[in-house]
């Protein structure tokens, strides 16, 4: 049963948050809390939709790639535009909520990290790169935890799917 799963993943995600932050580390992605995150979690059915998410690491930066099932392109445009506002009103001054990985992409932008985003249909390619080696070095790790961390989750999404197909 879809629902089921559904279910399952958020509650495994939430588990893991929980976890964070009791052992007093900020959640590296919160799609309920994080100013950036909540504009992709409020399009139904969008995050079931991204059919690839990768974060490969290049010789001055990294590359991310993200394919969006065509059907979602509308909220995948929709989530976009919400990013894009919520970083305006943090660039005018507001506090809002943030998850590690938000917090860590918008630490490089204030290192002088350029960003190059590309798309072609339903997928799109974002590279962010920098001159600065230490500053490619933080890249590097932000990448690094970001693989980490999605490998987290998709072992906590295939443990509680595969409970889920038992209904």
């Amino acid at each position: 049963m879809r629902i089921v799963k559904i279910s399952a993943a958020v509650l495994a995600l939430s588990l893991i948050c929980l976890a964070s932050a009791a052992a007093g580390e900020k959640a590296w992605f919160d799609m309920e809390n994080c100013a950036f995150c909540k504009n992709l979690a409020a399009q139904e059915g969008l995050m079931d939709n991204i059919t690839k998410w990768e974060h490969h690491k290049v010789k001055n930066g990294a590359i991310s790639i993200t394919e969006v099932n065509k059907d979602y392109l509308p909220a995948y445009k929709t989530a976009m535009a919400g990013m894009e506002a919520t970083s305006k009103k943090i660039q005018g001054g507001e506090t809002l909520p943030m998850c590690g990985m938000c917090e860590a992409y918008g630490a490089l932008t204030m290192k002088g990290v350029q960003w190059e985003e590309v798309g072609s249909d339903n997928v799109f390619v974002m590279l962010m790169h920098s001159d600065d080696p230490e500053v490619v070095k933080e890249i590097h790790a932000i990448t690094d935890r970001t693989n980490d961390e999605i490998k987290k989750m998709e072992a906590v999404e295939k443990t509680e799917g595969s409970e889920g197909d038992d209904q």
